[in-house]
Order: structure tokens, then C-alpha cells, then sequence
């Protein structure tokens, strides 16, 4: 009976420990990232949807980058193909277009076909 105490205490108290950390047991796997799990080819920047950094309680620093297809693989933020990655995306300029359905996306103002795009809405009569 001292054993069967023991352990519902231990369990108890480690339940209040993660609550009161802020970690849940079940979101860490979720949002951790762990070295075999990590993908450690290139991957071209037009399937790269979006990325994000794992949380500083992880035991890998890692990011998780979501592909365009939805699925989600991490990886190791010091290879030099995601470091370049990064430096290009945090330096592109962007411009905010609206589609015909209201939705906005950013577009890269260096593009030809947006450099048309603007030239011929510049160039457009505006109605008073």
C-alpha cells in the first residue's frame, strides 16, 4: 500500500510541476523537434510554406518548416542552405496585392509579371 501511495504522489506532484513550468507532456511532441527526426537534405525555397522556431524547452534547437503540401519536417537551423534561406526571406522587400476574391497576398516587387501588373494600374484612367 506504501508502494501504490508513493507512486500516485509522484504522479501527482510531476502533473503540478509540468502545470506550473507552463510544459505539457503531450504538446512537447508536437513542438519539439529530436535529432533522428530531423530532415537533412536541401529543400528548394518554393516548397517552404513557412517556418517556425521550436520552443526555447526543447532539448534541440530546431526549426519546423511546413512544406507547401502541409506536411511538416524539422530542421537543423545552423545548415548553411536554411541559413541562406532565411537571410533571403528576411531581406526581400514585399508588396501586399489584393486577388479578386479579397484575398491578400505578399508578392515580391521584383517579379516581372507584378512590375506589369503595377505599370498597367499606374497607367490606368481613374474614374471621378
Amino acid at each position: 500500500m506504501k508502494i501504490f501511495s508513493l507512486a500516485l504522489l509522484t504522479l501527482l506532484l510531476g502533473a503540478l510541476w509540468t502545470g506550473s513550468q507552463g510544459i505539457s507532456f503531450r504538446s512537447s511532441h508536437s513542438t519539439c523537434c529530436y535529432k533522428d527526426t530531423f530532415f537533412w537534405q536541401t529543400i528548394p525555397a518554393r516548397f517552404i510554406k513557412s517556418y517556425q522556431e521550436t520552443p526555447s524547452h526543447c532539448s534541440h534547437r530546431a526549426v519546423r518548416v511546413e512544406l507547401s503540401g502541409g506536411k511538416k519536417v524539422c530542421v537543423d537551423p545552423k545548415l548553411s542552405w536554411f541559413q541562406q534561406y532565411r537571410q533571403q526571406k528576411d531581406s526581400a522587400p514585399t508588396s501586399t496585392v489584393e486577388l479578386s476574391g479579397g484575398k491578400k497576398v505578399c508578392v515580391d516587387p521584383k517579379l516581372s509579371w507584378f512590375q506589369q501588373y503595377r505599370q498597367q494600374k499606374d497607367s490606368a484612367p481613374t474614374s471621378t
